[in-house]
């Protein structure tokens, strides 16, 4: 949870076991806290009640969505607005709990309907006197995925160089993925392998490119390992073949089985290149994956 000036952000990950098909969402919650609505793949089922705010952002205006689809990835970020003048207790009394709970009524592969609820229960926080508790309770990649969701709300109608049925796919899956996925549309992570060390992030930098390394970037929509020159003449000379250089084939094996390991998890399955330094494709891994360049160009070229 953090705050954002009056409103009160709030973003959930309400996670289904199985894929289902068809889905509703109702939320209760304390009476002194409003919804505001929810960015996410659902649609408004107009429920009207006391615990509807007036203002509304995404599908609002209610206390019940339906949902179409739902995996064990589906993520909604549900926005909720605390009035100070409606808080139970006044100021310099102990705090108060505050509840929120969460029906989801589903039909399982089966045909058979099923209602899971999940009800959590947090101590109000004084963001003067318990700036620490406050603090030690934010989740910064969470609040990154709920600012970024919220500012694609506000820029609906903006393309940003891509086609618009290219803006409405990605705003699509920015809405609806995981925190850690919807992070890395954000910010891509950048994994290096060398011979030095055990697989480490790696800073998303031109600079972190090396003849001697193999780097695994991930930014959701595309994978790309990227062989260093030594390691890519090595491999072409067939090092990994030979009985005394098992480590050589390990090192090559393991951003493989990495990058696996990736694409069989995420849907829609995402774009895998595998380029050499100083190959016809590694533009792809500077421009199109979003590396910084904080070298002077001569050393680009050269590092590339």
């Amino acid at each position: 949870m953090f705050t954002l000036g009056p409103l009160q952000i709030i973003h959930i990950s309400h996670i289904m076991f199985k894929d289902v098909e068809l889905g509703t969402l109702e939320i209760n919650c304390s009476k002194d806290i409003k919804v505001q609505g929810i960015i996410g793949p659902c649609t408004s089922l107009e429920k009207k009640g006391p615990s509807v705010a007036d203002t509304v952002i995404g599908q609002g205006n209610t206390t019940a969505w339906k949902m179409c689809g739902l995996d064990k990835s589906t993520c909604l970020t549900v926005f909720f607005d605390i009035s100070p003048s409606e808080r139970s207790n006044p100021p310099g009394t102990s705090n108060p709990q505050l509840y929120l709970q969460f029906l989801t009524n589903y039909q399982n592969p089966e045909g058979q309907m099923r209602l899971r609820v999940t009800t959590i229960t947090r101590r109000w926080v004084d963001n003067v006197s318990n700036s620490e508790e406050l603090v030690e309770g934010f989740d910064q990649e969470a609040a990154a995925v709920v600012m970024a969701r919220l500012t694609s709300l506000k820029l609906e109608m903006e393309v940003f160089n891509n086609s618009p049925d290219e803006t409405a796919y990605f705003r699509m899956l920015l809405n609806r993925e995981n925190i850690l996925n919807s992070a890395v549309m954000i910010q891509p992570s950048l994994i290096s392998y060398s011979f030095n060390s055990l697989p480490e992030p790696a800073m998303l930098d031109v600079a972190s490119i090396s003849a001697d390394r193999i780097l695994l970037l991930d930014s959701y929509f595309g994978v790309v390992i990227f062989h260093g020159m030594t390691i890519a003449q090595r491999r072409n000379m067939g090092y990994q073949n030979l009985p005394e250089h098992q480590a050589f084939s390990q090192l090559l094996q393991a951003p493989d089985d990495d990058a696996q390991m990736i694409i069989r998890d995420r849907f829609p399955v995402p774009r895998l290149v595998v380029c050499d330094q100083h190959g016809s494709q590694v533009s792809n891994f500077v421009s199109a994956y979003k590396l910084n360049t904080s070298l002077l160009l001569p050393q680009v070229l050269k590092e590339l």
